[in-house]
Parts: structure tokens; C-alpha cells; sequence
């Protein structure tokens, strides 16, 4: 009895709600909820729309039995809840501050209407990808009727204008943040606009906004000065003079990843006056020099403390052991807690990132949680530094790493902690991940691409010791139908499966998918280069799949036509475009 009490006095205690949340999501169906707190409501909510569990009815039970009094309602990916059963947010949560409905396909605009007109109070919407919902006169709607909206997410909706992001902007002058990734034709009319009124502003997101230019740009830097975050990520028109006049003294993150004409230039304007800068991503960007690097990083203040660096796919004559003696010295590199360096292009692999290189980092960063590394002249010996130096790790990427042998893995294996493992291009075999799998209890995510050596034991391994395995991205490896039922029917938190390009795979792998025991939180799926699959194959998965939002089939020659998509939440990727179902 006192071993057992020890052991139970050991683990970590279960908070009181999480029991509650995990006891009525088990019993929804016949439980009273009169008498349940909002706070808890709101939790099993969240819980069954991340476990792809939410429905119409259990939607309609929960908010019936909500006092009125809930303030966060998280719906993201819930396409097959229908608009009447949407609409009772607008009906019984009119003191709602915060609203998700990313990509709730079924939503429509008297809906959404409804929903702004009794929710007034909303301080934060999320609308991201409902592009045959969400338009210019929606979102001067949404500006009229929710004076109190602090921030915005309209990633996707590709149908938005400058015309409608002006009539929001003028009608919300206290605003400060918005999201408008992937919205194609806004312009800098629309930078013009948020410069002028938004003085607030301290997130803009623009990543892939692709008309935008230094015009806009240069305004926005120059006189939305709390900016916190701006991410310009693949806005390819942008050059140095957007930041010539730079004034975000404020700014914490930092992106002008796959801008090819920003250079070193506006790096060290950045540098010199965001001070308390903690992210910095400049992946694909266009640095041209080590030494006009060194002078951008020469910019920075004695006590500025990076948390993140991203400079993968950069020019590979900049990084080497010259460079990171450097850094270690050009700022608090002791800070650093995410590092991103090398390259997943095997065109442009970094030779002259060496053991030498990777140590200076372990002795000079060694709070880093994750690291990324790729298409290094790393050796065995760089993996016991890492191992060594970074005990602490979460996160480890080792891209275009074939120059490893086994004896590098019995490394890995010591990070006990880690909870994302990528390996590609690797001589890694069973026996190397069978013993990562004993010593990693914690992976979630694991990504092997083009590891020929990794078999049905390694998935065998995963599921034996790795319980928390959500992720399991095996593509290009020596798997056969064997491997899918173990990954289908023993990791019961399996949201993401790749076995694109496994050519052991046979047809009934298909039926193993479509009647796997955890088949239903299945959300993404990458069956690519399959050259047997067929139209039924696929359709056969849409069926049997409820939770899937992704499913990839580019490079199956054997699917011609298009099948039945039936639900407002699933992407199909095939040979002849991407398709999914509309209103």
C-alpha cells in the first residue's frame, strides 16, 4: 500500500476541471447540464471541437444550458455544424468577447450577421478561409455593428477589397490587430488606410498579401509605431526602402522571410531600433553577404535579447564558424531559445557548417528548446553536441543529413524531452528508432522522409512508447499495410497521417484507413505518389473519415475525375487542381 501511495504521490495532479470536461464530453448525451458553470461549457466545447466531436446537437445542448454569460466560443473546423445551430451563438451568448470560426464552411451571411448584431460587445473574430461568406460589404457590417473589436482574423478570404478593409478601418479607430494573409487583391490603398487610422495597431499580418509595395509599406513603418508584430512573409515586391524610415521602437516579431529583395540593409534598421526585438525571421530573404550581415547584426544594443532566429535557405556561403563566433558576441545569443539554420533545398547545402560551428552555439545559446538544421557538413560528433549542449530540447530538425551514421541516433535518443523529431535523407534504421521511442515517451510528432531503412518495426516501436504520437509524417520510407493498421488502430491521438510515396503500400491499406479504430480524429492526410490509388480509393477515404479537412493525392496517376466532396470543411489536392465544396 505505501509503494502505491508513493508512486500515485508522484504524478502530476489532474486539475478538477479537466475532470469535469472529460466526464461530461464522455456522457453528453444524457447529462443534466442546468447547473454547470459557463467556464466548463466553454472548455467541453473546446474540447469537442478539437477532438472533431462538435455537433449540431451537442452545439445547441451546451449553449441551451450556458447562463448567457459566455464570453469565448472556439468553433474553428467545424463545417458540419449547420447555420441554425450557429445562429444560437447570436441568440444565447449576447455577452460573447471572443468568436473562432475559422473555416466554418456552413456559416452563412445572415448568420454572421445575426451574430454581430447581438454580440456588439465582441472584442476579438476570428473569420479566417470563409471566402464565399466574408466580402467587403460583410466586413463593413461587422465595423458597423461591432464598435468594441480589438482584432481580426480574415486569412483566406480572397474575396476581400481595399474598398471594404477601408470602410472597417475608418469605422474602428481604437483597432489593433488584423490578419489578412493570403488576401490577394488588397493593395497599399489598403496600408494607406490602417496608417491613417489605426494608430493603435499592433499586429499586421500580410504573408502572401502580394500587391502590397514599399509605398504602403514604408507608411505603415513610419507611423503605426506600437507594432508589436509584423509579418511580411513572401510579400516579394517589398524592397530596402520600405524601411528606410523606420520608427516600431515597440516591435517584438519580425518577418520578411522569402523577400527577396530585402536585404541586410533593413535588417540593421530593424536591429537598431526595435531593441526589444525577440523574433527575427529572415528565411529565404535576400542577404548577399556574410560581412554585410555581420554589419546589420553590429546594430544591435548590448542588452538585446533574441528568443528566434530563422535564417534557413539563406545564401550558404554566409553561415560558418566564423559567423556564429560572431553572433555570440554581436548580442545576447545566451537568450536564444529557437534556432533555425542550414537549408531543405539539396541544391544549396551549407558545407561550411561544421562540428566546430554547432559547438560555439551549444556553449553560447544554451537555453535552446528547438532546433533546425539542415544540408549541414555536420558529423556524428555534431549530434553528441547537440545531445550534450542542449539537453533541454523540445524540437529537433536534422534535414539532408545522409553523411550520419547509426551512432549518431544513440545520441538523439538522450533527449529525452523532445516532442518533435524530423529526420530526412538519414541512414536511420528500427534498431535507432526503436531506442528514441523507448527514451522519447513525450514525441508528438515525428517527420522520416526518405529514410528507405525505416520498416513496419519502427511504427510498432512508436506505438509502444510513444502514447502522445499526434503526427506521424513517414513519407518515402519502407512501410507496408501492416504499419497503417498499427498507426490507425494503437495511436489514439492521431491527427495527421503521411505515407505519401511508400511503395510497399498496397490497396487494402485503404480499408485499413477507412475502418481504422481511431479513424474519426483523423484530420490530414497525405497519400501522394501512390500510383494504384483511383478515384473510388479516395472517395472510399472522404466517406469513412468525418474529422478530415486535408486530404492529399497529387501524383496518383490512377485518379481521374473529381469525387464527391460532401461537407463545407475538406480540401481535396489532386493532379487536376484543389477542390472542395462551395455553397
Amino acid at each position: 500500500a505505501g509503494g502505491s501511495g508513493n508512486v500515485a504521490a508522484m504524478r502530476t495532479p489532474v486539475p478538477l476541471l479537466d475532470l469535469c470536461t472529460d466526464y461530461v464530453k464522455a456522457n453528453l448525451n444524457v447529462i443534466d447540464l442546468t447547473h454547470c458553470s459557463d467556464d466548463l461549457i466553454s472548455k467541453i466545447i473546446g474540447v469537442l471541437v478539437a477532438t472533431r466531436e462538435v455537433s449540431g446537437p451537442h452545439l445547441h445542448k451546451l449553449l441551451k444550458s450556458s447562463s448567457g454569460a459566455l464570453s469565448t466560443i472556439d468553433l474553428r473546423d467545424s463545417g458540419h455544424v449547420g447555420a441554425n445551430d450557429l445562429a444560437l451563438v447570436a441568440q444565447l451568448c449576447p455577452q460573447l468577447r471572443s468568436l473562432n470560426l475559422d473555416r466554418c464552411r456552413q456559416i452563412n451571411r445572415e448568420t454572421l450577421e445575426q451574430i454581430c448584431r447581438s454580440c456588439s460587445g465582441l472584442l476579438h473574430l476570428d473569420l479566417s478561409r470563409l471566402d464565399k461568406t466574408v466580402d467587403d460589404s460583410c466586413l463593413a457590417f461587422i465595423g458597423q455593428h461591432c464598435p468594441k473589436l480589438e482584432s481580426i482574423r480574415l486569412a483566406a478570404c480572397y474575396n476581400l477589397t481595399d474598398k471594404g478593409i477601408i470602410e472597417f478601418v475608418n469605422a474602428l479607430p481604437r483597432f489593433q490587430a488584423i490578419d489578412v494573409r493570403s488576401c490577394g487583391k488588397l493593395t497599399d490603398t489598403s496600408l494607406l488606410a490602417i496608417a491613417q487610422n489605426c494608430a493603435q495597431l499592433q499586429a499586421l499580418v500580410l504573408k502572401m498579401v502580394k500587391q502590397i509595395s514599399d509605398r504602403g509599406m514604408a507608411v505603415i513603418v513610419n507611423s503605426c509605431r506600437r507594432l508589436k508584430n509584423l509579418n511580411l512573409k513572401q510579400c516579394a515586391r517589398l524592397t530596402d526602402r520600405a524601411f528606410q524610415d523606420f520608427e516600431c521602437s515597440e516591435l517584438l516579431k519580425f518577418s520578411v522571410a522569402y523577400c527577396p529583395q530585402v536585404t541586410e540593409k533593413s535588417v540593421g534598421i530593424v536591429l537598431s531600433v526595435a531593441t526589444s526585438l525577440e523574433t527575427l525571421d529572415i528565411q529565404g530573404a535576400g542577404m548577399t553577404s556574410q560581412a554585410a550581415l555581420k554589419e546589420a547584426f553590429s546594430q544591435m544594443k548590448p542588452y538585446h535579447s533574441l528568443r528566434k532566429m530563422n535564417v534557413f535557405n539563406l545564401k550558404k556561403d554566409i553561415f560558418n564558424d566564423d559567423w556564429a563566433k560572431f553572433l555570440s558576441t554581436a548580442c545576447r545569443q545566451r537568450d536564444l531559445q529557437k534556432l533555425y539554420i542550414g537549408t531543405n533545398l539539396p541544391s544549396n547545402v551549407w558545407p561550411d557548417v561544421t562540428d566546430k560551428t554547432l559547438k560555439r552555439y551549444t556553449e553560447g545559446s544554451p537555453d535552446v528548446m528547438k532546433l533546425v538544421l539542415g544540408g549541414m557538413a555536420i558529423t556524428d560528433e555534431s549530434v553528441k553536441i547537440i545531445a550534450e549542449g542542449f539537453p533541454q530540447l523540445i524540437q529537433l530538425s536534422l534535414w539532408l543529413s545522409p553523411q550520419l551514421t547509426l551512432s549518431a541516433f544513440t545520441h538523439v535518443s538522450k533527449l529525452t524531452l523532445l516532442e518533435k523529431l524530423t529526420l530526412t535523407d538519414t541512414k536511420i534504421d528500427d534498431a535507432s528508432l526503436s531506442d528514441i521511442a523507448q527514451h522519447c515517451p513525450k514525441l508528438s510528432q515525428i517527420r522520416l522522409l526518405n529514410c528507405d531503412k525505416i520498416t513496419d518495426a519502427s511504427i510498432d516501436a512508436l506505438a509502444a512508447g510513444c502514447p502522445e504520437i499526434s503526427k506521424l509524417l513517414v513519407s518515402g520510407v519502407s512501410i507496408t499495410d501492416k504499419a497503417i493498421e498499427t498507426a490507425v488502430n494503437l495511436f489514439a491521438k492521431i491527427v495527421e497521417l503521411d505515407i505519401s510515396y511508400c511503395r510497399l503500400l498496397r490497396l487494402p491499406c485503404v480499408d485499413i484507413i477507412a475502418n481504422g479504430r481511431y479513424r474519426f480524429g483523423l484530420q490530414k492526410l497525405s497519400i501522394e505518389g501512390v500510383l494504384w490509388l483511383t478515384r473510388m480509393d479516395v472517395q472510399k477515404l472522404i466517406d469513412n473519415l468525418p474529422g478530415l479537412t486535408t486530404l492529399y493525392c497529387a501524383g496518383c496517376d490512377g485518379v481521374r475525375g473529381v469525387p464527391t466532396i460532401p461537407k463545407y470543411d475538406l480540401t481535396v489536392y489532386l493532379n487536376q487542381g484543389t477542390y472542395y465544396k462551395t455553397s
